[in-house]
């Protein structure tokens, strides 16, 4: 038999098995957004911020989420939401300034990104982009417990509103390209909160307002499985013909 027939059987095997395989769904890919935004206000009667972030401070960080996950939020009188949550690696949002981290649960960050098209509001609808942890982030900075039956939360959030509702055009996450286009959002910032809820009401917090900046998207895509079958087929071909020839 010719050498060189049987790896070109393998070579065309690979990419048989690549067509086969691409049939079947993606793996999905996660995109790292990176977060830029100055501190512009902070609240915090209390002093536990004190010196440690100051007004004109930069924050900085990631998020990483998958555009490609369904939308969990079911209600037929309100279809111009959607929410997409994530609660396992790689998901999560990291945030630092002046070297204290306001981060996710690694394990279960309980991420979530809302997509409000046209939402109803008392002043009319608008457009919002939410994505963040509502109450179980891990800060640095914390409120100290009270009493046993009190709770501490923890809640970071990046929101953008555009108060004419011209930007979005569904609640479809997918649609919606990051990093989002500051020029077409009237408002933009991260709001860091930790608080200590007591039997009644909030008894203890502080929040950190700051405007978000310009930022660029960095994706970070899986390998496709029909792309590693046909390196696979390629590579036992060369390997053949190698062999073969300097056997």
């Amino acid at each position: 038999m010719n050498a060189f027939k049987r790896p070109v059987r393998f070579v065309v095997l690979g990419v048989v098995l690549a067509f086969i395989v691409g049939a079947a769904p993606a793996y999905a890919v996660p995109v790292t957004v990176p977060i830029r935004a100055e501190v512009e206000s902070i609240t915090d009667a209390s002093g536990i911020v004190g010196d440690a972030v100051k007004v004109g401070d930069v924050i900085e960080g990631t998020y990483v989420y998958d555009p490609t996950a369904p939308d969990t939020f079911v209600d037929p009188l309100n279809t111009q939401i959607g929410e997409y949550r994530y609660n396992a690696p790689p998901y999560g949002m990291w945030l630092a300034v002046n070297g204290l981290q306001f981060r996710t649960d690694a394990l279960d960050p309980q991420l979530y990104v809302e997509v409000d098209d046209d939402e109803v509001q008392p002043g009319g609808a608008w457009d919002r982009y939410n994505v963040g942890c509502e109450y179980y982030g891990l800060f640095d900075l914390v409120v100290p417990p009270g009493d046993p039956e009190d709770h501490v939360y923890n809640t970071m959030i990046v929101q953008w509103v555009d108060y004419d509702h011209s930007v979005l055009t569904s609640d479809a996450l997918a649609d919606v390209e990051v990093p989002l286009d500051l020029s077409e959002w009237e408002s933009a910032y991260v709001f860091l909160r930790s608080y200590r809820h007591g039997p009644i009401d909030v008894e203890e917090e502080f929040i950190i307002w700051a405007k978000v900046l310009p930022a660029e998207t960095v994706s970070t895509p899986a390998s496709s499985p029909w792309s590693l079958v046909l390196l696979a087929g390629l590579a036992v071909g060369a390997a053949v013909v190698i062999r073969r020839r300097y056997a």
